[in-house]
């Protein structure tokens, strides 16, 4: 008969019986987990190796499941070219508020092209930042950005 462990923790003495030394000098923390295990029907200490790797290998496969389902709900990852983060580092020395805006400008057109490329997941590009600035960016990339806004306006009004 197998039990849940409170009960086997509550019914311990009554299973095992008078003969059994429950004084705690004379079981190590390791015999007790055995007894334990043993009481509520669990394998015994030999063949637990396998149990144990089911365990790890369903912690493991828990684990692996959880990430992948946060990374396909993660928000979008600006990406920047090696140039534009060049030219950011630059800016950073000369301007901190100018660069400041530079690379808000570049991280926004960059999720705006992701969001068009994925279109159910429009409504993560948020709003336009406040110092997003249209002359760091080309004519086509200030299209692409008021397309991505008109779309995340819509679908926010749809909502």
């Amino acid at each position: 008969m197998r039990i849940g462990l409170w009960e086997a923790i509550i019914h311990l003495p009554v299973r095992l019986g008078p003969a059994t030394k429950l004084a705690g000098a004379a079981r190590s923390p390791a015999s007790w987990s055995n007894t334990v295990n043993q009481a509520i029907g669990h394998s015994t200490p030999q063949s637990q190796t396998g149990n144990n790797m089911r365990k790890y290998f369903g912690m493991f496969a828990a684990i692996v499941v959880s990430m992948w389902i946060s990374a396909a709900s993660a928000y979008f990852v600006p990406h920047l070219t090696p140039a534009q983060q060049q030219r950011y580092q630059e800016m950073i020395k000369t301007d901190p508020s100018a660069a400041r805006a530079y690379i808000d400008t570049r991280n926004y057109i960059s999720i705006c092209q992701q969001a068009l490329k994925q279109l159910p997941r429009i409504l993560e590009i948020g709003i336009q930042p406040k110092d997003f600035d249209a002359k760091y960016a080309s004519p086509d990339e200030v299209k692409t950005v008021k397309r991505a806004i008109f779309l995340w306006m819509k679908a926010t009004i749809a909502q």
